[in-house]
């Protein structure tokens, strides 16, 4: 018996899959696979990221879709174990009922998002090891994020200075632009850019959008931060930034702590590796319909008021020594002990090995 996975087709974003491959490829001997896969890529209603593996005569799906309302239902039929990121909990339960596909609940199993870059992270955290120790930084906080609009390309919206409204036109935007101008309002250096995701046509004059980094430069400015500051909202996910972030030994913050299922040996915790900016926001409308954005996007009104609060907060945090050391301390354990090839490889093999002996999966269905 062996291991062979099916090569992304050109279509997908082979990133999503290539720290796990390279991690089953070298503790697991996988090789790829001959011929098309059990089943096709799901291209309806979305373009579906998904990998299909050969586990030792078990079919395995690897979903990777960043919506968390969206599974590929004929392959989870098909499959003895489907690896689901972002797993919401609630909201699947839904989508198999609504579906009639709940009798094949128990093969769901919660995976992570693993960056095409942890193992360049590791390499640079390890070359920086001796500056690492040091408590100084030449940035308090790390805040580079991509928008998808902007707003003041014709000059200041009265927006500007208004809370972010609730509602169900995402909000995108204005929870980065203000949670920025908070963060710089406090005195704090940071390392700051909202970025144009390579759509020229959002630069404006006065620079409030600019175009990406370079990803060597994002990295090294996170490297040279206390913390990066990562925005999660509407979607109240784990962006790939933050598993980057804990490969670099930096802690990181998010508006409130996100809301999918996390593999026991991966998760992150609130007040070890990361930071709630603000904790008080609600989850998703779990009385929602699984199509109503409702129940899987967060459209919270955020006061300016409170946000600068929470900035003040964050600076008094960032400024403690021995708690950045605390948190420091987490992340490295963290990042040593999960964030490597060989764990990942044996951790799979140990999720589907359960599995097929009816052992795991199965707690949340009902």
């Amino acid at each position: 018996m062996s291991i062979f996975f099916h090569e992304p087709d050109a279509r997908q974003d082979v990133g999503f899959f290539r720290f796990l491959i390279d991690a089953l490829r070298r503790h697991a001997g996988a090789r790829p696979a001959a011929g098309p896969r059990p089943l096709p890529r799901m291209e309806h209603p979305r373009q579906h990221e998904s990998l299909w593996i050969d586990w030792h005569g078990v079919p395995v799906v690897v979903d990777m879709s960043d919506h968390i309302f969206l599974f590929d239902l004929p392959a989870l039929e098909r499959c003895g174990v489907y690896f689901k990121a972002n797993l919401n909990l609630a909201l699947a339960k839904k989508v198999l009922e609504r579906s009639g596909a709940a009798a094949h609940a128990a093969k769901i199993q919660p995976f992570v998002f693993l960056p095409p870059t942890l193992a360049g992270c590791a390499r640079l955290a390890s070359a920086a090891a001796w500056a690492r120790k040091s408590a100084w930084r030449p940035f308090d906080f790390f805040h580079v994020v991509g928008v998808y609009e902007n707003p003041f390309l014709h000059g200041v919206p009265p927006e500007a200075d208004m809370d972010i409204s609730a509602g169900l036109k995402t909000n995108h935007f204005w929870t980065r632009y203000q949670v920025q101008r908070a963060l710089r309002e406090t005195g704090m250096k940071g390392f700051c850019r909202l970025t144009n995701r390579s759509n020229s046509e959002l630069l404006d004059a006065g620079g409030v959008v600019r175009a990406n980094l370079d990803p060597r430069i994002f990295l090294l400015g996170m490297l040279a931060s206390r913390m990066a500051v990562l925005n999660t909202l509407p979607h109240a996910v784990f962006p790939w930034k933050a598993l980057e972030s804990v490969a670099l030994g930096i802690p990181f913050v998010v508006e409130r702590r996100p809301l999918i299922a996390m593999p026991p040996p991966f998760d992150l915790v609130p007040g070890k590796h990361y930071l709630e900016l603000l904790p008080e926001l609600p989850g998703f409308d779990e009385t929602a319909e699984p199509d109503d954005a409702r129940a899987y996007r967060l459209f919270p009104e955020i006061r300016l008021a409170r946000l600068r609060e929470r900035a003040q907060w964050l600076k008094d945090e960032i400024r403690n020594p021995d708690r950045m050391a605390a948190m420091r301390a987490e992340v490295d354990a963290y990042r040593r002990r999960v964030l490597n090839p060989e764990f990942v490889a044996q951790w799979f093999a140990g999720v589907i090995e359960q599995a097929g002996a009816g052992k795991g999966g199965s707690s949340w269905v009902g």
